[in-house]
């Protein structure tokens, strides 16, 4: 079966149900596991690339931020380069925010896909 050209194997299929109450057919319902969806249909491999690095940058840049307080705090540090590390820092969160936000977009996008009633 291909999905946006996409080709996955059947495994099973449901009983048919026929039309719901609100007119929708039941029968047009193409179920697979999110994380292969994800993988195949919605995902470009420059995102899911993304995604991975996005929480290591974030978790480097709060150890950066750490270290660039204490050797403030020790008079090793100006207060420029306090600022730039809590700028990278912030910037990371957000990144990372952008992430989880696309997530959601593609979690939506497959769930009306897939036949779900858009809201």
């Amino acid at each position: 079966m291909l999905v946006r050209g996409i080709p996955l194997r059947v495994v099973g299929v449901y009983a048919a149900k026929g039309q719901s109450a609100y007119g929708q057919d039941q029968d047009d319902l193409l179920m697979i596991p999110f994380s292969t969806a994800e993988r195949k249909v919605l995902a470009s491999p420059r995102r899911a690339q993304r995604r991975r690095r996005i929480p290591s940058i974030r978790r480097r840049r709060i150890a950066m931020l750490d270290l660039t307080q204490q050797s403030y705090q020790a008079g090793q540090a100006s207060l420029l380069q306090m600022l730039e590390s809590q700028r990278l820092y912030q910037q990371a969160r957000l990144g990372l925010a952008r992430v989880s936000g696309q997530r959601y977009t593609d979690t939506a996008q497959l769930f009306i896909a897939m036949g779900g009633a858009q809201p």
